[in-house]
């Protein structure tokens, strides 16, 4: 019998409790549960601890991409023993630029964390995995934006399954949907990002009024282009003249980042066949339209999320309290002062 126990600690998870569920998978006993910040699981198995370890990095992994970051891991135990950890694998410790409540995608519980996840994860190609999670590790905070953008444009082909006849239906949908197409040819990586953004970005973009796109000042076409020459600009160290429409500034490379983040998270989870929670993305489109306004524009109006909202609202509530404080002051000052003068 090989036991490991596990204990994390992260603060999204305070906000989504974990109750306590026991699930099978590879004929081990799983138990999963929360206690406020901490994440605890637990595996009993007889296969052996190399069979066992996997399936841990297999649970770990999902629980990546619901949260969109790896817990930290304080203590481990294998079989009583526990074991230094001080040795991780970096892209364990995920970057703080993504420990946020709005990235959690779905609840982890037994219909997100069993044997049919597990297997549908065990489907797709694991190295486009490996590098994402060490893209957003602490590890990559100090690479230049450009340079971790390209390297996450990669993923985007790594991830796309498709056969010849597939390929050539989606660049076929691509050349008939949109005129700018038919200017050109339209590649096979193109294909790939048309096929992650359709249905990850583009729909609920439509579906929710995001109003991402405008703020951009791109068209669903152009969105697509600026990705795809990014993409070949950086990889091939093409002339400055070249693929004009990719991406330059430094706040755009950031809003691309992180909107392609997200939409990889949603492909592979959807792949895993697991329901995705749509307010959940509804409020993450919606809080990146509102951070556009606010690094872009300058402003926070019109605001979209509850994220931004409350923020508003804080921000209201704290700039009344200083008036309130202020005025207070100035009262207290004027009494003194008559008080001062009634004393004579």
């Amino acid at each position: 019998m090989t036991q490991m126990l596990a204990k994390y600690r992260a603060k999204v998870i305070s906000g989504h409790p974990i109750q306590k569920f026991t699930v099978k998978i590879d004929n081990c006993r799983v138990i999963v549960e929360s206690n406020r910040q901490e994440l605890i699981i637990q595996i009993y198995g007889r296969s052996g601890e190399e069979k066992v370890s996997k399936l841990f990095d297999e649970l770990e992994c999902l629980i990546f991409f619901y949260l969109g970051s790896f817990p930290l891991m304080e203590l481990f135990y294998i079989n009583e023993k526990e074991i230094d950890i001080s040795k991780r694998a970096v892209k364990y410790e995920t970057s703080d630029n993504f420990l946020k409540d709005n990235l959690i995608i779905c609840d982890i519980d037994e219909t997100t964390v069993n044997q049919q996840r597990i297997e549908e994860l065990r489907k797709i190609n694991s190295y486009p995995i490996y590098s994402f999670q060490y893209l957003l590790s602490k590890a990559y905070d100090h690479v230049i934006t450009n340079h971790k953008m390209t390297l996450l444009l990669h993923i985007i082909e790594g991830l796309y399954n498709a056969d010849k006849n597939q390929l050539q239906a989606e660049k076929k949908e691509i050349y008939n949907k949109y005129p700018e197409a038919k200017k050109g040819v339209v590649g096979d990586y193109m294909a790939a990002v048309h096929w992650l953004c359709k249905k990850y970005f583009f729909n609920y973009h439509k579906k929710y009024a995001c109003e991402i796109m405008p703020l951009l000042k791109v068209t669903r076409y152009k969105f697509m282009t600026r990705l795809a020459e990014t993409r070949n600009w950086y990889s091939h160290f093409l002339n400055e003249s070249k693929k004009p429409l990719r991406i330059v500034k430094g706040r755009d490379f950031i809003i691309y980042f992180e909107i392609v983040c997200y939409m990889i998270r949603l492909s592979v989870i959807d792949r895993m066949g697991v329901p995705i929670n749509e307010g959940r993305v509804q409020e993450f489109y919606y809080t990146v339209h509102d951070w556009i306004l606010e690094i872009l524009y300058d402003t926070d109006k019109p605001l979209k999320s509850t994220t931004y909202q409350i923020k508003e609202q804080w921000k209201e509530f704290m700039e009344r309290l200083e008036q309130l404080q202020k005025e207070a002051l100035k009262n207290e000052s004027i009494e003194n002062n008559n008080i001062g003068v009634g004393s004579y």
